[in-house]
């Protein structure tokens, strides 16, 4: 958190600098896929996410890095949304998986497009890269699979989840700026971050028929106050260089659950509580971005 701080206008001009550029480049590129205002700030929450990582680390920060960001996020939007998507057909869909799964066995392909292209960007011919991109794109077709279907359990749908959330976020860091952070601790910032995102999307994903662990949760206790709860408990779990990253969730957390009905009057009230461990008090940062921005 010391360090966020001492680097925070630094960061926050990059943070400008990456979501510009990435604005850019997803509307140059022509991407075949629904641009809607979810969509956009989907990607735009992954690329502050992987921007940030310098801040609690030895990573460092250029345009090649904030370049190789947005590869990522853009690769991981094309793949997810095509693959999630009603509105694109099996076809299409299937060509995609067919087009990966040949450029991960290492097969020669005469054409070149956009999804081959980012590919190339982020495993640069590395075999150790070649095989987190081949998890990732496991995982994600293992999520689309579980939330097609309505037999699995509750833990089942959360696993799936926490699968998800966390090869995103560990995979992403990993691609774009190597083995720099403990897996365990990426994992957890990742099934956090899967978590938040599926409150916030519960409402979308009833409507849309795509089963998630909120939505299952919500149809068998009626709300969902046992996601909260299980949310405070894993940023509980946080490492204090990710301070950051737990106030964010947090706030989060708290508007999501302000605005909904899917949460009782009790779990409202208590989120209001401090909650987790290694926290530094408002007062104190406060005192320090003043001290800073001096």
């Amino acid at each position: 958190m010391e360090k966020f701080l001492e680097n925070l206008k630094t960061i926050s001009r990059l943070y400008g600098i990456g979501v510009q550029r990435y604005l850019e480049r997803i509307k140059a590129a022509r991407i075949n896929i629904d641009l809607s205002d979810d969509t956009i700030t989907s990607g735009v929450i992954c690329l502050v996410f992987l921007l940030t990582i310098p801040s609690i680390s030895d990573a460092d920060i250029n345009m090649e890095i904030i370049d190789r960001c947005i590869d990522y996020v853009m690769i991981y939007m094309i793949v997810d949304h095509t693959l999630d998507s009603k509105k694109i057909d099996e076809e299409e869909k299937a060509a995609l998986v067919n087009k990966i799964k040949k450029k991960i066995r290492g097969e020669e392909m005469e054409e070149r497009d956009l999804v081959l292209e980012l590919y190339d960007n982020l495993t640069r011919d590395d075999a150790v890269k070649v095989e987190m991109v081949k998890k990732l794109f496991q995982v994600v077709l293992y999520s689309v699979e579980v939330q097609k279907r309505t037999d699995c359990t509750i833990e089942e749908y959360y696993q799936a989840m926490k699968l998800k959330g966390g090869y995103t976020i560990y995979g992403g860091v990993f691609l774009v700026y190597g083995d720099i952070l403990s897996e365990k601790d990426l994992m957890l910032l990742g099934e956090c971050a899967q978590l938040v995102d599926d409150m916030m999307d519960c409402r979308k994903d009833l409507k849309d028929g795509i089963n998630t662990y909120c939505t299952k949760l919500l149809e068998k206790e009626g709300n969902l106050d046992s996601a909260v709860m299980k949310l405070q408990k894993l940023l509980s779990e946080f490492p204090k260089e990710f301070e950051i990253f737990r106030r964010g969730f947090l706030f989060s957390a708290k508007i999501i659950v302000r605005k909904s009905e899917f949460y009782s009057s009790k779990c409202k009230r208590n989120l209001g509580r401090r909650s987790g461990n290694n926290k530094i008090s408002s007062k104190i940062l406060e005192k320090r971005f003043r001290k800073l921005i001096k």
